[in-house]
């Protein structure tokens, strides 16, 4: 049975976060349904064939526009909705609502039904403290990659997702930031990728 939205119990932080978005995004509410599939056909159907990089910019900027709207999850309480539930609700809505972790999760798992590599970056806009990262836990098939990031640390407090883009590296695609991508990456004090095993 699926679940139209995931809660996170007993939240640890931000690594089982990002567990949590990665197995939603790489499910069977994400990047192996054929709902979603679809979907992204729809959205990369007027890309020139094999420009891979602009079906991963068409997905983006679809990601950006009316349908799809930021707002916060409860207080103290940590959710990630599955892309099929968002994707439901805008075919049913015209919209769906969601925090920065349900749109980069929607994000990875569009990216991934067109053969896209993605990962997910977390950061944080507060000058680093040494004690956060004392008991560092990492969950289970997914990996931290240390970034030559100078500013490396936490506590993080957005997360987006990036794609690799040919001869040029990785690339962040962020919803939430839109246009002002370059403006918010500015800010970062600390950075951190993870990638799914």
């Amino acid at each position: 049975m699926a679940k139209e939205r995931v809660k996170i119990t007993q939240y640890r932080g931000t690594p089982q976060t990002v567990s949590a978005m990665f197995a939603v995004a790489n499910g069977d509410r994400g990047q192996q349904s054929w709902r979603l599939r679809k979907k992204a056909e729809e959205v990369i159907r007027h890309v020139t064939p094999r420009d891979y990089w602009s079906e991963a910019l068409a997905i983006y900027y679809w990601t950006c526009g009316p349908s799809f709207r930021y707002t916060r999850d409860p207080l103290r309480v940590e959710q990630l909705k599955d892309p099929v539930r968002m994707l439901e609700e805008i075919e049913n809505d015209g919209v769906t609502l969601g925090d920065c972790d349900d749109l980069a999760t929607f994000l990875v798992a569009c990216l991934g039904t067109i053969g896209q590599k993605a990962r997910i970056v977390t950061v944080g806009f507060r000058p680093l403290n040494p004690r956060y990262d004392k008991s560092l836990i990492i969950e289970p098939n997914m990996r931290l990659m240390t970034s030559k990031h100078p500013r490396l640390g936490g506590p993080f407090t957005h997360v987006f997702a990036q794609a690799r883009k040919p001869k040029a590296g990785w690339v962040t695609l962020d919803p939430v930031a839109g246009p002002r991508t370059a403006e918010m990456q500015r800010r970062v004090k600390q950075l951190r990728i993870y990638v799914s095993n």
